[in-house]
């Protein structure tokens, strides 16, 4: 049970860091743009 809600955590931190890395990457592109 312990193991699954550490697992459960680490999943969901890896989600938001693709989740902020998309934003920093269409943010970039965006700015190179102008």
């Amino acid at each position: 049970m312990d193991t699954k809600q550490t697992d459960l955590y680490g999943k969901r931190k890896i989600e938001s860091d693709l989740q902020k890395d998309d934003y920093l990457r269409s943010f970039n592109k965006d700015f190179e743009k102008n």
